[in-house]
């Protein structure tokens, strides 16, 4: 820290002390000569040294620890309520001080709302030490937990608890109260309670909070409430048996009674003191027989219901007679007559009975119906016999059926003309009428239900020759010429190769077919024995052969024969080569020139 006076070099009046943060003595020394700058000495920056104990909640990190540049910097560990800060030391080796990480203190919430369902015991609310334990007040459930403040001036936090809470009794427990439910929470719990029925003696009725969270709780103070007996007329058609009437231990069963229908129900009071109900059995109620039973009876029907029942039944067939009318024994049952005779079915008329059936009759009473049938020949099925619903009507026949024959092929039908009335068996009706030769024939009926009916008399009609040209190249040998029994054979003729085969016509008056045979084809003569001819071929086939010749060099009468078999070379006679005249014995040898 320097102090200028006068700065003339002859006046020269300078001062100087060592600034805060150096050490020495202050020196000043005047210029040498004018205009130069005086100098300074003797004072130097001390260093500062780091604490040998430094608390546990600091924390520091050194930059500089020259007093002139001093630079660390601190953090407190967990929650403080002030800045950190380092202060240099004032001599040379000195430690620096640390300062600020003061701890924080938090508030207390037992005074207020946030503490209700607690027991705190606070014994330290700082941070560096913080000891704050709670549990859950009685009436209250759950963990308690603590959580220290962070900032300053604020209260630690409880959490985890709540109040319990009681359900209400069922519904059998509060049969004998009046309930205002008010508050269902134990610490706050409200139930305003009034019997229905009246006090016990020395008692008043009152709602006990429950001692675990979500447990009943408790009603005591009034007489159980019961219901009554219904009346008289209310039980009619039941069978009751009272166990307990009590609502809280309520045990009555009930059956149908007698001519009842249904299934008994007991449904307890809603109140105290009021009749518990039954449901659920109803009167049986009986239906008139039918006409087969009832017609036989003059019936006066007063009452249908089974516990009423009253039906008079006199005798229709014999009026001076009474019978009698039975009850039935469930519900929508015709009632049972019985006493007077019943009528009697009567036959079908002829025409039903013959059509397909072959009845017995054993009885034709109702009641004792005893008719049996069988189909008849010609029908199928099985025969029902039905009896009549009432007196003179007729019983039913059912069940059997026409049996059907089938037409024949359209190969059979061929030779016929048909007129078709009826392929049914009884009925059997067809005319058959001969296409081809006139007249008729005759359609028989089928043996069996689904069988083809068969047709005899008539014929398809013959089948006529092939023309002349078509024969050619066959020998045909005809035995039959009817298309049914149709019998010709054939082979091929002379000069023909193959297997003949013989294809009968389709209809009356077509021509049969003939096919496999075809001309045998002759060959032609090797080079050498061609030379001496001029020749002319106009067919080589064996039935047409054509070949004319003639000799280059002159000679007898040319002679040209045909081949005998399929491929063989033709034969060439009369001619010698360069004009020899020779001769060819029969065996086709060549012979010896002729002396001229």
């Amino acid at each position: 820290v320097v102090y200028e006076s006068f700065l003339s070099w002859a006046d020269f009046d300078v001062v100087a002390q060592c600034a805060e943060g150096y050490h020495g003595k202050a020196v000043v020394q005047k210029c040498q000569k004018g205009g130069e700058p005086y100098t300074l000495s003797g004072c130097s920056a001390f260093t500062c040294s780091e604490p040998k104990h430094v608390p546990h909640r600091y924390q520091y990190h050194v930059y500089s620890l020259a007093t002139p540049s001093f630079s660390v910097a601190v953090r407190c560990r967990g929650h403080n309520s002030s800045v950190p800060k380092a202060i240099p030391c004032k001599k040379e080796g000195e430690a620096f001080t640390l300062s600020g990480c003061l701890p924080l203190e938090c508030t207390s919430p037992l005074n207020t709302t946030a503490a209700l369902g607690y027991v705190v015991q606070e014994i330290s609310r700082t941070s560096d030490s913080f000891h704050v334990t709670a549990k859950c007040a009685e009436g209250y459930i759950g963990k308690a937990k603590v959580d220290m403040c962070t900032k300053p001036d604020t209260a630690y936090k409880l959490s985890g608890c709540r109040p319990m809470v009681c359900v209400a009794p069922k519904e059998i427990e509060t049969y004998s109260y009046d309930l205002t439910e008010g508050s269902l929470e134990v610490p706050s719990f409200s139930v305003t309670t009034r019997c229905k029925t009246k006090a016990l003696t020395g008692q008043t009725p009152k709602a006990m909070p429950c001692t675990q969270d979500g447990d009943t709780y408790t009603l005591e103070g009034c007489y159980p409430a019961s219901c009554t007996s219904p009346h008289k007329e209310a039980e009619d058609g039941y069978m009751v048996y009272e166990g307990n009437k009590l609502m809280t231990r309520f045990d009555v069963t009930a059956t149908c009674g007698d001519a009842y229908e249904g299934v008994a129900q007991v449904s307890m009071c809603k109140e105290p003191g009021e009749p518990y109900q039954l449901s659920g059995c109803f009167p049986g109620n009986c239906t008139v027989p039918s006409k087969k039973y009832s017609e036989a009876y003059n019936l006066t029907v007063y009452s249908l219901q089974r516990p009423k029942f009253s039906v008079t039944a006199q005798c229709a067939f014999a009026p001076h007679l009474f019978g009698q009318a039975v009850p039935c024994k469930a519900d929508q049952e015709p009632f049972t007559l019985r006493g007077c005779p019943l009528g009697e079915c009567k036959a079908p008329d002829k025409a039903k009975l013959d059509a397909g059936y072959v009845v017995y009759e054993a009885n034709r009473r109702l009641g004792t119906f005893n008719v049996s049938a069988q189909c008849a020949d010609g029908y199928r099925g099985v025969a029902v016999v039905e009896e009549c619903s009432g007196h003179g009507e007729e019983y039913k026949l059912s069940g059997c059926k026409p049996e059907k024959c089938l037409e024949p092929s359209e190969a059979e039908k061929e030779a016929y003309n048909l007129t078709i009335y009826s392929t049914e068996r009884p009925g059997f009706s067809i005319t058959a009428a001969c296409r081809f030769t006139g007249g008729y024939g005759r359609a028989v009926p089928c043996t069996e239900d689904g069988g083809t009916y068969t047709l005899e008399g008539c014929y398809l009609g013959s089948c006529t020759s092939p023309r002349a040209q078509a024969e050619a190249g066959y020998v045909v040998f005809e035995a039959n010429k009817k298309i049914e029994n149709f019998t010709i054979h054939a082979k091929c003729a002379e000069g023909y190769k193959g297997v003949a085969e013989v294809t009968k016509c389709k209809s009356n008056n077509e021509t049969y077919s003939l096919s496999g045979c075809s001309p045998e084809v002759c060959a032609e003569p090797g080079e050498a024995e061609k030379e001496a001819y001029d020749l002319t071929v106009y067919s080589l086939e064996r039935p047409s052969f054509s070949v004319s010749a003639k000799c280059k060099y002159g000679g007898c009468a040319v002679n040209v024969t045909a081949c005998s078999g399929d491929g063989m070379p033709y034969i060439l006679k009369g001619c010698s080569p360069g004009g020899d005249i020779t001769q060819q014995d029969p065996d086709n040898e060549v012979l010896e020139p002729l002396d001229g």
